[in-house]
């Protein structure tokens, strides 16, 4: 499926019932034009090998899911040939990849941006934390509309990205806040939700009912200030 190849590809809009899949290959949402893709609740888009998003110099492509599911089997990309290309996995959408270029950078290129809204999610085999962290960063990636603001979370061997909601201060959680660690300090029994900051480190962890040791405790050498964290 080629959509905006030497002149608008317009919209197309899979609405809810709908199944729309392509073959193997390659797919291209603007090619080298303008196109647009709607997905809607009840929708499914499925790219049976990779999705060009936006592809060659010109291409403005945009995949808006709103609420529907978008899965990947190949690789994919935002303005991955000097095109420039927008995914909006808005609430309740999936989009669902089989891989993303492990660089930081060649997947989603500057001028395109994948946004993640409210209760959208992205979902990845494996463990592509570390990757999505390096787009984020880059500010290749938004969540509910701040470049950067995402959390991803690997939890049996899948990869999921959301929004990142706002890190609170629990108040009497059982805990003091905030709690001075000394080296080889162990912190058992955290409760499920609750985030902790490493001061000298600069970085939130989720802590997520397991524990903070040595490890987490010894980072610049002496005292490390934690603060419990739940996010809204």
């Amino acid at each position: 499926m080629v959509q905006g190849d030497n002149g608008s590809g317009g919209v197309i809009r899979v609405q809810n019932g709908g199944i729309l899949t392509t073959k193997d290959g390659w797919s291209a949402v603007g090619y080298n034009d303008i196109a647009n893709m709607i997905v809607e609740a009840g929708g499914t888009m499925n790219f049976g090998g990779h999705s060009w998003i936006g592809f060659k110099e010109g291409a403005a492509g945009t995949v808006d899911i709103n609420g529907g599911v978008v899965t990947v089997a190949g690789m994919f990309g935002l303005g991955w040939s000097s095109g420039d290309g927008y995914v909006n996995v808005n609430d309740g959408g999936l989009l669902a990849l089989a891989n993303i270029h492990g660089d930081g950078v060649t997947s989603i290129k500057q001028n395109s941006l994948l946004s993640i809204n409210g209760t959208g999610v992205v979902t990845l085999p494996g463990d592509f934390v570390n990757v999505i962290n390096a787009y984020a960063a880059a500010g290749l990636i938004a969540g509910d509309g701040v470049l950067g603001a995402v959390q991803a979370v690997v939890e049996d061997d899948v990869t999921t990205v959301t929004a990142a909601r706002p890190l609170i201060p629990i108040v009497n959680a059982g805990f003091e806040d905030p709690v001075l660690a000394e080296d080889d300090y162990t912190w058992g029994n955290i409760p499920d939700g609750l985030y902790y900051y490493n001061c000298n480190g600069g970085d939130w962890g989720n802590a997520q009912g397991g524990t903070i040791d040595s490890d987490d405790a010894d980072r610049g050498g002496g005292k490390l200030v934690l603060l419990l964290q739940r996010r809204l």
